[in-house]
C-alpha cells in the first residue's frame, strides 16, 4: 500500500544550534558571540556578499547530488555582538547579494545574520518553539576596513534545508501572487532536526509541520522534499483562498475509491507543485531514495523503493486521477495524446485559480461539499468553456462527468427498454439530479433480480421499482440495508473513516420482484437522497435485470 499521508504526534522539547566554519545556524535566542572592549571606527562601514545554501537535485529514484542556489529575498542584518542591536537591515536579492552599510559607536565587533524569513513577510521558518531560525557569520572586526566582503554558505547537513524550504514556500507564494497581484497570508515552516511530528498543514495558525529525520518515523525527512513541501502549500492556499472539505485521515495513491473530498483535496495538492514547477513529476524520498514517485503525465507506475508497481489511476475519487486532469487543464504539451483523443487544452494557471478561489468557496452556489465535481461544474459556469477538450480529460482519466448514452431517458415516455438476461447497461448520474428511466417486460410469476452495480466516481444509487401509472412498487437505497451517516467522518484518533467507500457494490442498489401481473414495468435509478457527503453528486454505474 503507498500510504501518502503525514500523522501528527507528539514530540519531545528540543532545540539545537549547530556550527560550522562558516557560519553558525541558529535561532532567534541563541547567538553566542563575544564581546570587545574596543570601540567601533564611528565611521560608515559596508558590509556585501552574496548569500547561498546547497540544494539537493532529485530525479524520479531520489536525491542525485547538490548544486548552490541563492538564498532569495531573506533578511539580512549587521548585529553588533557585545549587546546583540542591530545596526543594519535590508535583504538578498534575487541573486542572493547583500549590501548594508552601518556606523558602529558602540564596541567593534559585528557579525551578519541571516534571518529564515522574506522580507515581504511571507514566509518564516521556526523551531518547535517559535524561534525563527538564522545563519550567521563568526565575529568580524568592522575596524580593520570600512568594505567588507562575506560571503556566506549554508550546507545541507547543517542549515541548508532550512533555506530550502524558505525557497520553496516562496516559490509557491511568488506563483500565487502573480495570479492575485497581492502578497498571500505568511505561512510558517516548523522543523527541527530529529522531529517525527509530522508534514502537515495546520489552519489554526497557518502553519506547516515538517519532518525532521527521527528515529520513530524511519529517519524520514522533508526539508528538501520540494514537491512534499508545496503539496503542503496548497492545502495552505485552499485554507486562504478556496474550500476544503476533506475530513482528513489515511489516503492512498492506488486507492480509487475513497471519499471524494479527501481526493479532491489531496489531488489538488499533488497538483500544485507540478504547477509551481512546470514540471509533471511527484517525489517523496526517505533517505536519498525515493519512497514513491509518478509523472502526472504517465500514470501507468508508481516508482517506490526501487520498483515499479502498477497503479491504477481513475475516477474521481482518487488523488491522482484528480491531479492528473488538473495537470492536462494547466500544461501546454500541443496536443497530447491520451487514451481517450487529443489533449487540446493548454489552459494556464488562471482558470483553474479562478475556479479554485472563486466558485469553490461561494457560499450561494449550493455546493454540498466540494470534490472534482464542483471544479468541473464551476469550469463551466466561469465560462472557461473547451468543452470538447474537457470531457477527452474526464474520459481518459474515466470520470463520469458526461451525459451517458442513453441521456433523455429522464421520464416514463422516453424510458430505455432493457433486457432481463442479465446483460448490464452502463450509464452515468449525469447532469446534475439526472434520473435514468428504464421499461422492461416481464411474466406473471417470473422472478426478477433488479440491481445497480460497478458503481464508479462516487456513485450511490437508489432503483425504484414503477407501474406504468409511475407509482412505486418496491423501493432499495443501499442492497446491504445499511443507512449511512451524512455527517460521516475520520475518527480522530485511529485516522480511520467511518464513511462507506466509493466501491462498486457498497452504495448499490437491489430488488428482488415477482409479479403476479405480466406486462411492462418500470425502474428509475437516481442518486440517494441519504447519499453520505463521502460519495459525489454525480458517477457512473451499470444496471441489469435478470432471472434466475
Amino acid at each position: 500500500m503507498f500510504l501518502h499521508n503525514r500523522h501528527s504526534g507528539l514530540h519531545p522539547a528540543f532545540r539545537v544550534i549547530l556550527t560550522v566554519v562558516l557560519i553558525s545556524l541558529t535561532t532567534a535566542c541563541g547567538h553566542n558571540h563575544h564581546s570587545s572592549t574596543q570601540s567601533g571606527t564611528g565611521i560608515p562601514v559596508t558590509v556585501s556578499g552574496v548569500v547561498l545554501y546547497e540544494d539537493r537535485i532529485f530525479d524520479e529514484t531520489g536525491f542525485t547530488g547538490t548544486i548552490g542556489l541563492p538564498v532569495r529575498h531573506a533578511v539580512v542584518q549587521v548585529v553588533r555582538s557585545s549587546d546583540q542591536s542591530v545596526l543594519a537591515e535590508g535583504s538578498t536579492g534575487t541573486d542572493g547579494t547583500y549590501s548594508l552599510t552601518f556606523t558602529n559607536t558602540g564596541p567593534s565587533g559585528v557579525y551578519v545574520s541571516v534571518l529564515a524569513r522574506d522580507s515581504d513577510n511571507r514566509v518564516a521558518v521556526k523551531d518547535d518553539k517559535g524561534a525563527l531560525y538564522s545563519a550567521v557569520t563568526p565575529d568580524l572586526d568592522d575596524t580593520a576596513s570600512d568594505l567588507l566582503d562575506v560571503p556566506m554558505t549554508v550546507p545541507v547537513n547543517i542549515g541548508g534545508g532550512i533555506f530550502n524550504m524558505l525557497d520553496v514556500f516562496l516559490d509557491g507564494a511568488e506563483f500565487v501572487q502573480a495570479l492575485t497581484g497581492e502578497a498571500p497570508p505568511v505561512v510558517t515552516a516548523v522543523w527541527y532536526p530529529g522531529s517525527c511530528d509530522g508534514t502537515y498543514y495546520f489552519p489554526i495558525n497557518n502553519s506547516i509541520h515538517v519532518y525532521g529525520g527521527g528515529a520513530i518515523c524511519g529517519g524520514d525527512t522533508d526539508e528538501y522534499d520540494d514537491v512534499v513541501l508545496l503539496h503542503e502549500y496548497g492545502h495552505f492556499l485552499a485554507e486562504n483562498y478556496s474550500r476544503d472539505d476533506s475530513p482528513g485521515g489515511d489516503h492512498f495513491l492506488e486507492d480509487s475509491g475513497q471519499d471524494i473530498r479527501v481526493s479532491f483535496s489531496e489531488g489538488w495538492g499533488d497538483f500544485f507543485p507540478t504547477a509551481v514547477r512546470n514540471n509533471p513529476l511527484y517525489v517523496d524520498t526517505i533517505g536519498t531514495v525515493a519512497a514513491f514517485s509518478f509523472s502526472l503525465e504517465d500514470l501507468s507506475s508508481v516508482f517506490q523503493d526501487l520498483s515499479f508497481l502498477p497503479v491504477t489511476a481513475v475516477y474521481t475519487t482518487n488523488e491522482i486521477s484528480v491531479a492528473a486532469a488538473l495537470w492536462d487543464i494547466f500544461d501546454s504539451s500541443p496536443q497530447e495524446v491520451l487514451s481517450s483523443g487529443l489533449d487540446s487544452v493548454s489552459a494556464g494557471m488562471e482558470p483553474i485559480w479562478d475556479v479554485f478561489s472563486q466558485y469553490l468557496p461561494c457560499v450561494s452556489c449550493s455546493i454540498t461539499s466540494v470534490s472534482f465535481e464542483d471544479f468541473w461544474d464551476g469550469w463551466f459556469i466561469r465560462g472557461h468553456g473547451l468543452a470538447a477538450g474537457m470531457d477527452v480529460i474526464a474520459a481518459d482519466r474515466e470520470m463520469a462527468l458526461t451525459a451517458d448514452a442513453f441521456e433523455g431517458d429522464d421520464d416514463l415516455l422516453s424510458a430505455t427498454a432493457i433486457g432481463t438476461d442479465g446483460t448490464a447497461q452502463t450509464h452515468s448520474l449525469y447532469p446534475l439530479d439526472d434520473a435514468d428511466y428504464l421499461k422492461f417486460e416481464t411474466n406473471a410469476g417470473t422472478a426478477y433480480t433488479i440491481e445497480t452495480l460497478d458503481l464508479t466516481n462516487g456513485a450511490d444509487t437508489v432503483i425504484d421499482l414503477l407501474k406504468p401509472d409511475g407509482s412505486t412498487i418496491l423501493n432499495n437505497d443501499n442492497f446491504d440495508g445499511k443507512t449511512y451517516s451524512l455527517g460521516c467522518g475520520v475518527n480522530p484518533f485511529t485516522q480511520q473513516s467511518n464513511c462507506p467507500p466509493n466501491d462498486p457494490l457498497t452504495l448499490s442498489s437491489k430488488i428482488l420482484f415477482t409479479p403476479s401481473i405480466g406486462g411492462t414495468y418500470y425502474v428509475r435509478v437516481s442518486r440517494s437522497p441519504a447519499a453520505a457527503h463521502s460519495a459525489g453528486e454525480y458517477g457512473g454505474y451499470k444496471v441489469r435485470i435478470s432471472v434466475p
